[in-house]
């Protein structure tokens, strides 16, 4: 504590000694809150998708390639996640494509293989954000990048990531101990998401409908899906698709319908953002447990 306390301390006596202003551009909200404790007040933050917005789908506007061609740095998950960014930042060095760091923990591949789907999926779960470890190498990074920069400051980008690092690493403790009681629940999820959080935190995963939000299941697909709900205590989606289809499929496989946001769509602005994320991600899915249809 005394070692956080020195470093916060350090934060607000450099916090006016920055003699360069960092321009950063992020594809979506989570890895903006990933990228903010690292930043001073004169740097800059543009997130290309706003919060309910899909990254599946999503065209450039002229704006955002004129704030990607003047960015220091760029940072996006990869074309699994974020396809609409794979030709534009080709030849742009400021990109950091993330699911190409070394220091990721990956789901096992097993668990994004679904027997009902008529195509091979081989790609790994872009939603690296959902695992706590994963954060670290990503803060890490950017924190290599940013004090390679001309003009940072390295050492107070060092004191913030060491900060950060704190925080994070306190973040695992809690949410391994607050999920502990989750991991005898077995779900089903719209939306195969969860792979990294699945895996970081031990929880069961039975089935998932679709690869992607925007694929409806067919009949053939929701009867499997029926069989495999008898074993499920709820169905997980998420708030900012198709509601109404959610409610219906729900209904259809008999189980109750619990909403999540792994976009942080309903985090308000403010500190420690990703900690708020994965602290709601994690109350959200405890809703299933304490279901009144499971009591």
């Amino acid at each position: 504590m005394n070692l956080f306390r020195a470093l916060v301390f350090l934060l607000a006596l450099s916090g006016s000694l920055s003699v360069f202003a960092a321009k950063l551009v992020v594809s979506i909200e989570p890895l903006a809150m990933l990228v903010e404790p690292l930043l001073g007040p004169d740097d800059s933050l543009r997130v290309l998708l706003k919060p309910n917005t899909s990254p599946h789908h999503y065209s450039l506007k002229a704006s955002d390639m004129r704030a990607l061609q003047q960015a220091d740095l760029i940072l996006w998950v990869g074309p699994e996640l974020e396809q609409f960014l794979q030709k534009p930042l080709a030849t742009l060095p400021a990109a950091l494509q993330l699911d190409q760091l070394a220091q990721l923990s990956w789901p096992d591949q097993a668990e994004l293989s679904e027997p009902h789907h008529s195509h091979a999926h081989t790609a790994r779960d872009p939603h690296l954000w959902l695992n706590p470890d994963n954060a670290l190498a990503v803060a890490n990074a950017v924190a290599q990048r940013l004090q390679a920069l001309a003009g940072v400051d390295g050492a107070v980008v060092q004191a913030r990531l060491a900060v950060m690092q704190t925080r994070i690493a306190a973040l695992s403790v809690e949410l391994e101990r607050d999920l502990g009681e989750l991991r005898e629940l077995q779900f089903m999820v719209y939306h195969q998401a969860y792979g990294h959080w699945n895996q970081r935190f031990g929880l069961t995963q039975l089935s998932a409908v679709s690869l992607t939000p925007e694929q409806k299941p067919g009949a053939r697909h929701i009867y499997q899906l029926k069989e495999r709900a008898k074993d499920a205590q709820c169905l997980l989606a998420e708030a900012f698709y198709d509601n109404q289809s959610t409610q219906q499929l729900a209904k259809e496989l008999g189980l109750p319908l619990v909403l999540l946001d792994p976009l942080g769509t309903n985090v308000a602005p403010g500190e420690h953002r990703y900690e708020t994320l994965m602290r709601n991600l994690a109350a959200d899915m405890k809703a299933c447990l304490n279901h009144p249809a499971n009591s």
